[in-house]
C-alpha cells in the first residue's frame, strides 16, 4: 500500500504542476456485443448451446498542457447464456460472469523518446456457477485494488516499456473443500498479493519486419493459505507461487515475393512456467480429511503456445482473419487419472493437455460500427481421463456474430 500511495503522490504532483495549463477533453465509447452458437460433439448426438458476451468501455481523454494526459476509464464485461427459449436456471443453468473495472490512467511525456505512464485500478468480478448461487454470494467473486507504472522509451530501432504491476486480490466467499468439511479450516484461502515485473519491446528488423518481446516475472504471495504437509495438515509456510513468462511475436506486414497489399502475417510464441510451493492431498472417503496420497509440486506446469496469424484487408476495408493456436500444457509432477478417478501414481506418466484452435472470420466496417462473423473450431486431447467435473478431451465448434461501435 505504501507503493500505491507513492504512485498517487507522483500523479498529484504532476497534476499540480500542470494545473494552470490548457485542458482539452474528448470522450471515448466502445461497445461490443456478440452472440455465439456452440456445438459440442457428444457420444450420441451434438449438443447445442448459446452464449452472449457484452463489453463496454467508457472513457474521457483529458489533455492537460502539452505533456500530460489523464484518462478516467470504466469497463463492463458480461458473459452468460445466450438466446434460447429455455430458462437459464435449474437443470439448464449456464455459468454467468460480470466484471466492473474503474481505471485512472496518466501519461507524462518528458520528450519524444521518453514518457512515464501510471494507472490506478479497482476491479470487481462476480460469478454465478450454480442456480442456487446469487451474484453477491458467488464462490469465485473477486475484488482487487492495484496500480501499474511503466516507462515508454525509444532507443534507435527499439522501443521498450519496462514496468511494475501490483494488485491486491480478495475472494470474500471462497472456502476450500477442507473448510466445508471442517469449519475450523475455513480461511480466506485465495486472498493474495501479486507483484509483476515486466518488459515489452519491439525491434525493427530489415524488410519492414518487427520482433516483439515480452519477458515477465510474477510473484504471488498468499495471505492466509499455508502449505499442506504429508499428514494433510496446513501447517507449513504460507503458499507462494511464481510465474515466469516469455513471449515473442514476429510481424511481417509485407511479403516481398510477391508483395500483396493489405496482407499482414504474424507468428506469436508464448512460454509460461508456473511453480508453487503448495502440495496436494487426495482423499477417497467422503467426509474425511485424512489423505490417501500426498502429491508435492502438484501445481507446477509449463505451457507452450504457438499462434500463426494472417490478416488481409480488402480495398473496401473488409478484413479477413485466419489464425491457428496450438497450446500444450504439461505438469511437472501431477499424474493423470483413469476413467474411474484413480490417480496413476505407479507410472511415470504426467498430465498433459493439448488444445488446438482454428479461427476464421470476416469483419465488415460500417463507419463507426463494424459487423464481425467468426467460426472457431477447437479440439482438445489429454491423458487425464476422469471427466466427471471437467472435460479434458472434446471437440467444439463455435459460430459467433458480433457487433461493435467505437467513437
Amino acid at each position: 500500500m505504501k507503493i500505491m500511495r507513492i504512485v498517487l503522490m507522483i500523479c498529484v504532483v504532476i497534476c499540480v504542476n500542470e494545473a494552470t495549463a490548457k485542458v482539452s477533453t474528448a470522450p471515448y465509447y466502445y461497445l461490443n456485443t456478440g452472440e455465439a452458437l456452440v456445438i459440442t460433439t457428444a457420444e450420441t448426438e451434438p449438443q447445442y448451446s448459446f452464449s452472449t458476451s457484452i463489453c463496454g468501455d467508457f472513457a474521457a481523454f483529458m489533455k492537460i498542457g502539452e505533456k500530460f494526459t489523464l484518462i478516467p476509464f470504466y469497463e463492463l464485461v458480461y458473459q452468460g447464456p445466450g438466446l434460447s427459449m429455455q430458462t437459464k436456471e435449474g437443470a439448464n443453468f449456464q455459468q454467468q460472469s460480470q466484471e466492473h473495472a474503474v481505471f485512472v490512467k496518466g501519461n507524462y511525456r518528458f520528450s519524444e523518446a521518453m514518457s512515464l505512464n501510471s494507472q490506478v485500478e479497482y476491479v470487481l468480478q462476480l460469478t454465478r456457477t450454480g442456480t442456487n448461487e446469487r451474484w453477491a454470494d458467488g464462490m469465485y467473486n473477486l475484488y482487487s485494488f492495484g496500480f501499474d507504472i511503466y516507462a515508454d522509451l525509444a532507443l534507435g530501432r527499439t522501443t521498450m516499456k519496462p514496468g511494475f504491476y501490483y494488485v491486491n486480490c480478495t475472494y470474500p466467499n471462497y472456502i476450500s473443500l477442507l473448510g466445508m468439511i471442517d469449519k475450523s479450516l475455513a480461511i480466506p484461502q485465495q486472498d493474495q498479493e501479486r507483484y509483476k515485473i515486466y518488459l515489452t519491446g519491439e525491434y525493427a528488423l530489415p524488410n519492414n519486419m518487427f520482433l516483439e518481446y515480452r519477458p515477465a516475472y510474477t510473484f504471488k504471495n498468499f495471505k492466509w493459505q499455508k502449505v499442506i504437509d504429508e499428514t494433510g495438515v496446513e501447517q507449513g509456510p504460507l503458499q507462494q507461487d511464481g510465474i515466469v513468462e516469455m513471449g515473442l511475436k514476429l510481424s511481417i506486414p509485407r511479403l516481398k515475393y510477391p508483395y500483396v497489399p493489405g496482407l499482414v502475417m504474424l507468428v506469436d510464441y508464448a512460454f509460461t512456467w508456473y511453480y508453487s510451493n503448495q502440495n496436494s492431498i487426495q482423499t477417497t472417503d467422503t467426509g474425511s480429511i485424512i489423505p490417501n496420497s500426498w502429491m508435492p509440486n502438484f501445481y507446477d506446469y509449463r505451457t507452450h503456445e504457438l499462434t500463426p496469424q494472417i490478416y488481409y484487408t480488402l480495398p473496401n476495408k473488409i478484413r479477413l482473419i485466419l489464425t491457428l493456436d496450438y497450446s500444450l500444457k504439461d505438469y511437472a509432477s501431477r499424474p493423470p487419472q483413469d476413467y474411474l478417478g484413480t490417480w496413476l501414481t505407479d507410472t511415470d506418466q504426467k498430465e498433459y493437455d493439448l488444445t488446438r484452435t482454428l479461427t476464421a472470420g470476416v469483419s465488415f466496417p460500417l463507419g463507426s460500427f463494424s459487423l464481425g462473423i467468426n467460426y472457431v473450431l477447437t479440439s482438445a486431447v489429454s491423458n487425464m481421463k476422469y471427466e466427471r467435473y471437467y472435460k479434458y478431451t472434446y471437440d467444439n465448434q463455435t459460430i459467433m456474430v458480433d457487433y461493435t461501435f467505437e467513437y
